[in-house]
């Protein structure tokens, strides 16, 4: 990554035989061209309108208010507690509010992405750069969007983004804080430590009451991160990530209880036939998981080499000088993160399938 000065042998900046200045001009205007194909997404939202389902809600909110449509909701159809609250919150403020969410909350993710990658970027490299968590976050969000399965339920529609999107953003926000805190300084003081217990804790359970596979994924993901954070990080900063952690599982856990064993959930079910095994879920959302990934890297090739090479290359290239060895993470650690990750995902995508098998009797 370094050249050697050719007057007096000393490296200079270059990489991939680009210049500094020339690297900072390439980088701005990729990021140009992923924000304004973000921004079509954006500027899209501007004619989304009411349809099914806001209709429904909306008319409960305003025929029995907010409180009694809670009540109602949760004991008579659905156990997504946060969903009701959040869906009627917003149409209190009227159905001219659904052509600004999209826009809104695009912006305000793409903001906490780039919040997020620069905390892993200070974990893992040890640099604050601003520039590079600003495109990384534009890569990944581009990709998302570009490879939804259904754009029009997941950012278009008010009921599908509050079930769907919202997850997702407070997800940035708990990698976010779990990367801040898992960075190598001072043993935090145990007052930060209980506050971000609390302020972990309430995301997860607020965010869990979203969507039934939010809430089981949102379990599922923590459990493995209690195991894996027990086998990867050093001792001295082990501690404080795993009592975070477990705040974060208590609060995720509770979410998933209050979502389960609502009595709304009964009638719901009484449309679909009796509920598999659980071994029957795990195959069935095993082989659900596996065609996903499979239609996912077949039909959207481009947003795969994507979000698999330019989160390099942009390190690469914005990254002026080699690491030293006490700042990189240990050889091992990064072995093991690397055979981790794929098989990490691919346990979240199980588990993001098993409600609806279970709930649906998915065949």
């Amino acid at each position: 990554m370094l050249s050697p000065n050719p007057h007096d042998g000393s490296p200079v900046n270059t990489v991939f035989g680009i210049k500094p200045r020339h690297r900072v001009v390439i980088t701005i205007t990729m990021l140009v061209i992923f924000l304004s194909a973000i921004g079509v997404f954006a500027y899209s939202g501007a004619f989304a309108r009411y349809m099914a389902d806001d209709f429904c809600t909306a008319y409960e909110l305003n025929h029995n208010g907010f409180v009694t449509s809670q009540i109602n909701w949760y004991t008579g159809w659905t156990g997504r507690f946060s969903f009701t609250a959040a869906v009627n919150l917003v149409e209190l403020l009227g159905p001219g509010v659904a052509p600004l969410l999209p826009p809104l909350t695009l912006i305000f993710w793409f903001g906490l992405l780039t919040w997020t990658t620069l905390q892993f970027n200070l974990l893992f490299l040890h640099k604050r750069h601003l520039l590079a968590s600003f495109l990384l976050a534009a890569v990944f969000l581009y990709v998302f969007l570009e490879s939804v399965p259904n754009i029009g339920q997941v950012l278009y529609w008010q009921t599908g983004m509050l079930t769907y999107l919202a997850p997702l953003v407070a997800a940035t926000l708990v990698f976010g804080i779990l990367a801040h805190v898992a960075q190598p300084r001072q043993p935090m003081p145990h007052k930060a430590i209980i506050g971000w217990s609390v302020v972990l804790g309430l995301v997860t359970f607020i965010w869990g009451g979203f969507s039934d596979t939010f809430a089981a994924l949102q379990v599922s993901f923590l459990t493995l991160a209690v195991f894996f954070s027990y086998l990867f990080l050093p001792r001295p900063r082990r501690q404080t990530v795993f009592i975070l952690l477990l705040a974060a599982l208590g609060g995720a856990l509770l979410a998933l209880i209050l979502v389960t064993a609502a009595p709304g959930n009964a009638r719901r079910e009484s449309y679909f036939p009796p509920h598999p095994g659980i071994f029957e879920v795990i195959q069935i959302s095993t082989v659900r998981a596996t065609g996903i990934i499979y239609y996912w890297t077949t039909e959207h090739t481009i947003s795969v080499l994507i979000i698999l090479i330019f989160p390099a290359l942009i390190i690469a290239m914005l990254h002026r000088a080699r690491l030293t060895a006490g700042q990189m993470l240990d050889d091992a650690i990064t072995a093991r993160l690397l055979v981790a990750i794929p098989l990490l995902a691919f346990l979240l995508t199980v588990a993001a399938f098993a409600p609806v098998t279970w709930g649906i009797t998915i065949q």
